[in-house]
């Protein structure tokens, strides 16, 4: 008879640990697909970010992995397709100031005298 009593004792000991176990379980898968609620009282909205994170990775979790970002695209580009200059025509741009000033070579203008002109 104490044999019963202690089986039937472990039995709902058991029930219970597995009842506890399934209420904490349950809050946390709900919470996991809650819907996206926006409140709009007036001028202030809530939960708007919330909403927009929840659209984003959802985006970003069945975006394609393959995808390759612009940075790598803009990188394998030449120089005058990105609308760079190359370095030969940074080079004729600078003259003999290239690699020493970042102001570009002007030569002095070159002025004729009118005939005119008083002489200075």
């Amino acid at each position: 008879m104490k044999r019963r009593g202690a089986a039937l004792a472990s039995l709902a000991l058991a029930a219970l640990a597995a009842l506890a176990l399934h209420a904490h379980a349950a809050p946390a898968t709900a919470a996991a697909t809650a819907p996206c609620v926006q409140v709009r009282i007036g001028e202030d909205v809530a939960g708007h970010l919330d909403c927009l994170n929840q659209t984003l990775r959802a985006a970003a979790a069945s975006a394609r992995p393959g995808a390759s970002p612009l940075v790598t695209a803009a990188t394998t580009l030449d120089p005058l397709q990105r609308g760079q200059p190359t370095p030969a025509a940074l080079r004729q741009r600078y003259g003999d100031a290239y690699g020493r000033s970042l102001v570009p070579q002007r030569p002095q203008p070159h002025y004729l005298p009118t005939p005119f002109a008083p002489a200075r």
